[in-house]
């Protein structure tokens, strides 16, 4: 089995998650426009301590998910294969990119998979918890249009990660210094 064979299996999934992550925000948006807000009994302290809350789980939702899959990746000791030294090329050239190949190419890619799978996750849950700020901040008091900001922010940092094959395996690649196959 090769690395693509993976992808293949693993990506679709990993897609439908993003998307019904990203439609969560959506339904939460929903309720609040359906839950009726008195502005007048809105907490002046309340929503610009969700605002940060807000702030911190956007830049966690970039931060956090690196530091989680740098330490994985450092788990995973992958047999790698080097490459035939082509005609042309120079170790000089050679030290720019990708140093081998994976000897087992389904097997980093099931590792890289799984760890792509997590960061992204990690990345989602981090980014939904934006709009829960902006859900707790209208149920508090806010107006919907403020409540809104915080929605199109999590929807926005959602749409950015937006799984590929270049996200679920580059990375894993990229840290190993070696490739799935040959380019």
């Amino acid at each position: 089995m090769s690395a693509e064979v993976v992808v293949r299996r693993v990506l679709p999934t990993v897609r439908i998650l993003w998307g019904a992550l990203l439609a969560s925000v959506g339904m939460i948006g929903f309720v609040a426009y359906m839950v009726p807000v008195d502005p007048a009994s809105a907490n002046p302290t309340l929503i610009p301590v969700l605002a940060v809350a807000a702030a911190a789980c956007a830049v966690a939702s970039f931060v956090i998910p690196g530091i989680v899959s740098a330490a994985a990746m450092r788990a995973r000791r992958p047999e790698i294969r080097e490459p035939e030294p082509r005609a042309g090329f120079t170790d000089a050239s050679a030290a720019q990119g990708p140093q081998g190949e994976f000897a087992e190419p389904a097997k980093a890619a099931g590792q890289a998979a799984a760890i792509g799978m997590q960061n992204l996750i990690l990345c989602l849950a981090l980014s939904e918890a934006v709009g829960v700020c902006g859900l707790l901040a209208h149920v508090f008091g806010a107006r919907l249009r403020i409540a809104a900001i915080f929605f199109a922010a999590a929807a926005a940092l959602m749409a950015n990660r937006f799984p590929t094959r270049d996200s679920l395996l580059g990375p894993y690649e990229r840290f190993h210094k070696a490739r799935f196959h040959a380019h």
